[in-house]
């Protein structure tokens, strides 16, 4: 076992497989999930919907038990790097960046379609394999669609999500829902375009905490990137529209929308057969550090 993470009462390893021989991620879930029955029955539903995508863009549910006051869950271990340290280590062209989106778009149209959000899209849970394809991980956080009156908003006031992906509706209390998830992936491939996010964190809080998102603006990417075509940036920004109402309907047509766009696009390079950068070798030391 090797430690991952720990998020509340999730506990993340990573472990080695010994009867199949492959590593896997290894959840365990504490007693106070098991103790109140109705956040267990949500997990095993959970689990059991997730378990029904065959998407390669959504990594795999292998296991799950109960064993005395856990309860566990063996994931699929993806190899590969967070999206925005691909980016930056491959160099990635506009097209090869809308590739990743298109197939994150499809990974997160099928999860919607057996009835399980995400809850917590950001750059460190979308990898990207040696292969090249985008993969959504850790679905520890999810959801069913249609649950009633649950948000991203504790009852001790804590937000769920990482800040600057969470959508403006969520931040202001609003349901979590398809919607919010597909703001969630734009602001990803924006940032992932032009190395920034569209909008400050902070901006997010006051402008949906008031519900004036009218004022919450972000600059489009083609304005950014020198030669980004127009239509890219327009898919972009409309996935990441303030107000749910107008923004990108849903996960599906987002990637149809940018699966069009590849259709007419310059062909590019895969990530599979670019070099990936090197880092620069240190200074040599001076003769006073030799000595």
């Amino acid at each position: 076992f090797k430690f991952e993470y720990k998020y509340g009462p999730v506990e993340a390893f990573k472990a080695w497989d010994r009867k199949l021989e492959r590593w896997v991620i290894f959840k365990i879930y504490r007693q106070d999930v098991i103790r109140r029955a109705s956040r267990f029955k949500k997990l095993v539903n959970e689990v059991r919907q997730l378990s029904q995508v065959t998407s390669p863009h959504v990594a795999r549910i292998f296991d799950f038990g109960k064993q005395e006051k856990l309860a566990y869950v063996a994931l699929e271990a993806t190899e590969g790097i967070p999206i925005l340290e691909a980016v930056k280590a491959y160099s990635l062209a506009p097209q090869e960046v809308a590739k990743l989106g298109k197939e994150m778009a499809d990974g997160l149209s099928a999860t919607v379609e057996v009835g399980v959000l995400h809850r917590n899209l950001n750059p460190d849970n979308i990898v990207v394999t040696k292969e090249g394809f985008a993969k959504i991980v850790d679905y520890g956080l999810g959801l069913f669609v249609g649950t009633a009156n649950v948000t991203n908003v504790t009852r001790s006031g804590y937000l769920i999500g990482k800040e600057g992906y969470v959508a403006p509706e969520l931040v202001a209390g609003g349901r979590s829902s398809e919607l919010s998830e597909v703001f969630s992936l734009g602001v990803i491939l924006y940032e992932a375009l032009t190395g920034q996010l569209p909008y400050k964190a902070e901006e997010i809080v006051t402008f949906a905490g008031i519900g004036d998102l009218e004022r919450l603006t972000a600059t489009p990417p083609n304005r950014l990137v020198q030669g980004l075509d127009l239509r890219l940036g327009k898919i972009v920004m409309e996935a990441i529209e303030p107000k749910p109402e107008a923004r990108t309907a849903s996960a599906s047509l987002l990637c149809k929308r940018l699966r069009q766009w590849l259709e007419t696009a310059p062909p590019c390079r895969p990530i599979s057969q670019i070099k990936k950068k090197e880092k620069e070798p240190p200074p040599c030391p001076k003769k006073a550090d030799q000595a």
